[in-house]
Parts: C-alpha cells; structure tokens; sequence
C-alpha cells in the first residue's frame, strides 16, 4: 500500500464519524559465470534497508508500520510483533497503523486500535490477528465500526474502555500522529519497521527471509542502542 500526507481536517472528520456510529559464494570455484549485466542486475536489487533522516523524538523507538488491508502485513504480524516483545526494556516497541490517502478505513483503524491498546494492551497482538481475519478473510466491511468491535469481543478487549476510549480526544490525537510519523519516515509498502528515527525495513530487502529480516532487525536495533 502507498503511505503519503493525510491531512489532518481529513482525519478529523473521519475518526470523528466512526467515533459516532523483505549468500554471497565465496568459493570462486563454486561460483557461476557472471553474466555481463551482473551490475545492471545488482543496482536494481532491493536495498537491505533504507536510512532515513533523524527523526526527533524517535530515539530507541521501534515502529511497526501495518495496514489490517495489507495481506503481507498479516503474513508477518506474528513473526515482527513477538520479535518486538522481546525487545530490550530500554527500547519501545510501538505498533504503529498507516493512515493512507483514499483509504476511508485508516482512520477507523487507527482509532479502534490505540482504543483498544489503552483498553487491554495485553490483547493487542490477539485484537490485530482478529482484524486481519475480520476484514481480508470475513470480509467485513473495514469502515464500519462493527468490524473492530466485534474484533475487540472476539479477543477479550475490555469492552466498556474500548467504547470508551473511542471517543476521547487523546486517542484520536494518538492517530494523528501516527499519520504524522509515518511520513516522516516516508512508508510506502507495509510492513515496514522503523528502528530509531534513522533506519526503515521491509521484508522485501530480505526477499522475505524471516531468519534474515529478524537478523537485520536485530543489527540495526543493536545499532541504535549502542550509537555507533
């Protein structure tokens, strides 16, 4: 999915109506003959990740950018968000949803899931599965505020603080600057994670390798931590 500006009238409006209703050979001998356009073929492969600008206010801040409408968000949700848990306590690991442009269901997402993590934040993994299953498998309308109500339910989400929280101005500000965020980081496919306002990883630079992806991650991370 493509992630740009989101403006924030935009926003507003809609959270505001839901509330209502990614080996080299070293051997030489082993290795085949390369090809003439072996260069060609190198400058157009993915890069292992992407360096970004320092972000402010992002400093040992682990983001993990998804969308409930992306299939390889879902793919790699259980993989990505245990390896987030096990992060070290000096590092904030923080989910983060991508509000994108033309997406009318960005911010019912948005909302419905910093709702749900102020609610019972040790149901968040379980209350994202259930969106992921509600909306690419039940096909449940991803607008609709039914969707990740049931969602909540369905996962044990403490439903009077859900509802609650849906409606109060510190979870919507909560969407807005994911929006905010996540620009500054410039995502354009999810997953992606953002590691300390200076790196973005996607599963596409490791061709989708999961030991590779969590070895990077953990590179990078380090990295981040001991400030080299």
């Amino acid at each position: 999915m493509t992630a740009s500006h989101y403006s924030r009238r935009k926003f507003l409006a809609a959270a505001s109506a839901f509330a209502v209703s990614g080996a080299f050979l070293s051997n030489k001998s082993l290795a085949a003959p390369m090809p003439q356009n072996l260069d060609s073929i190198i400058r157009n492969l993915p890069p292992l990740y992407r360096a970004v600008s320092p972000i402010g206010g992002e400093y040992r801040k682990v983001r993990l950018f998804f969308s409930q409408n992306c299939n390889h968000s879902r793919t790699f949700h259980d993989l990505l968000f245990k390896w987030g848990m096990t992060l070290p306590k000096e590092i904030k690991f923080l989910p983060t949803p991508v509000v994108a442009p033309g997406d009318d269901s960005a911010a019912p997402l948005a909302v419905a899931f910093y709702a749900a993590w102020y609610a019972s934040p040790e149901k968040l993994g379980t209350f994202m599965r259930t969106v992921y299953s509600n909306v690419q498998s039940l096909r449940m309308d991803p607008t609709r505020f039914e969707t990740y109500f049931e969602a909540a339910a369905s996962s044990g989400v403490n439903r009077q603080r859900f509802v609650s929280a849906i409606k109060t101005p510190a979870i919507m500000q909560s969407g807005l600057d994911a929006t905010i965020i996540a620009a500054k980081y410039e995502i354009g496919s999810t997953p992606s994670i953002g590691i300390g306002g200076q790196f973005v990883v996607t599963p596409d630079g490791v061709a989708g390798n999961e030991e590779l992806l969590i070895q990077l991650l953990n590179a990078l991370t380090s990295k981040v931590i001991i400030g080299d």
